[in-house]
């Protein structure tokens, strides 16, 4: 399974969305309190939102997926989520950034449904392994996009640059899922 160069970018994805989701839940009250200087307890209630948004939207990134091929789909999330984190990288006013944050969150539940929907479709015989393996990387990603926020804000006195690396990263991600689809597609016509 590590041979296969799937295993570490469908990892990378979840990475992105799963870790991005987890890593996002556990910073977003920081950020909250540090950049615009409200309560705690108002914090962890726009946490709750965000997050409660996100995570029940999973199942259906999956319907979608199944509907309107998973590929595709995450084609289209990862590049809203770069667009989301763009925007919220420009650290606008807080009634503008929470629905910004909800709408990432969004982006991430669907993308774990979806993402999980495009194993199978690949990897029939592998399923348990795949997903096992892939499943572990989005810890990794909860873990990073916290100290990458932090690490911005610490270096540049702003958290811009770390929201702008990370929508660049889902960019990365834009990029190798078109090239996965185009090996796919060139390895079903020979």
């Amino acid at each position: 399974i590590v041979k296969i160069k799937e295993t570490w970018i469908f990892s990378f994805f979840y990475s992105l969305s799963f870790g991005g989701f987890v890593g996002l839940t556990s910073y977003l009250g920081i950020f909250f309190v540090d950049q615009y200087g409200i309560s705690k307890v108002t914090a962890g209630d726009m946490v709750t939102i965000a997050v409660f948004a996100g995570s029940f939207v999973r199942p259906i990134g999956g319907y979608f997926a199944d509907r309107l091929d998973g590929t595709n789909l995450l084609i289209r999330l990862f590049f809203l989520a770069a667009i989301m984190l763009g925007l919220i990288g420009f650290l606008l006013p807080l009634y503008i950034a929470l629905p910004l944050f909800i709408l990432a969150m969004l982006i991430f539940g669907v993308a774990n449904g979806a993402l999980f929907q495009v194993i199978p479709t690949r990897f029939p015989r592998q399923v348990g392994i795949f997903t096992g393996f892939v499943g572990a990387a989005g810890g990794f990603g909860g873990f990073f996009l916290p100290n990458i926020l932090g690490t911005f804000k610490e270096f540049t006195g702003s958290y811009s640059f770390g929201f702008w690396w990370i929508g660049a990263t889902y960019m990365v991600a834009l990029f190798l899922i078109f090239w996965l689809r185009k090996s796919w597609e060139n390895s079903e016509n020979i």
